[in-house]
């Protein structure tokens, strides 16, 4: 079972002549991250019978499923897109502590840019990921409106348009020499900041007031 106390996953299954055994972990922002962080922890009891690790296209048609809150033909594809996109490995991914993305960039040379710069994946396809967003789209209709399910549409619209829209428009903005197109690309880059936080409005799971919320929870039971 997975279990959520105060900010900490953990997860824990009785074993034979023990009265519980387990793994946990304290992580920064899991909220954020749902399908990686129990697949972490759906590995970790694998039978000692099993050599290979968890099947993880496999796993993501179930997790699928399970976000969906029945079976569904879109739903299946959009993960299957994500494990090939965002989740797939490759030499070329950049483990980086904080994702310096398009929204929260800075013009190149100066501070947190200087070191990071906004994040361009170069080890999938940005088509691809679309795809995955308009399968996850296709799939409202199928499956139940969980608060699961629209984060997960909502973060990865999120994620799309940080890293493709975004930058393209940032880009136009850092190249612009006149005056006119200074005017022009910056209407565009404020345009989309009003899409995104439209779109990022539709789920608590990026609300500011949540947090704050269950702070506030925390100091007076405190």
């Amino acid at each position: 079972e997975i279990l959520r106390v105060t900010g900490v996953q953990t997860c824990a299954l009785p074993i034979s002549n023990s009265s519980m055994a387990g793994i946990g972990i304290d992580p920064e922002g899991a909220d954020t991250n749902a399908a990686y962080f129990h697949y972490l922890l759906a590995s970790a009891w694998r039978s000692e019978e099993s050599t290979k690790p968890l099947n993880a296209s496999s796993w993501l048609e179930s997790w699928a499923i399970q976000r969906c809150g029945r079976y569904s033909a879109n739903a299946v594809k959009a993960w299957r897109l994500l494990g090939e996109t965002v989740y797939a490995h490759s030499s070329k991914q950049n483990y980086e502590h904080h994702m310096a993305y398009c929204p929260t960039t800075m013009p190149q040379g100066s501070g947190w840019d200087k070191q990071h710069g906004s994040e361009r994946p170069s080890w999938y396809s940005l088509t691809t990921l679309h795809e995955a967003w308009g399968a996850l789209l296709d799939a409202a209709e199928d499956c139940e409106a969980s608060a699961g399910f629209v984060f997960d549409l909502v973060d990865v619209g999120r994620e799309f348009l940080s890293v493709s829209p975004c930058n393209s428009r940032y880009d136009a903005l850092i190249a612009a020499s006149t005056v006119a197109a200074v005017q022009e690309a910056n209407a565009s880059v404020a345009e989309f900041m009003l899409d995104l936080d439209k779109l990022l409005a539709t789920s608590d799971g990026f609300l500011l007031g949540r947090w704050v919320a269950e702070a506030r929870e925390v100091a007076a039971a405190s």
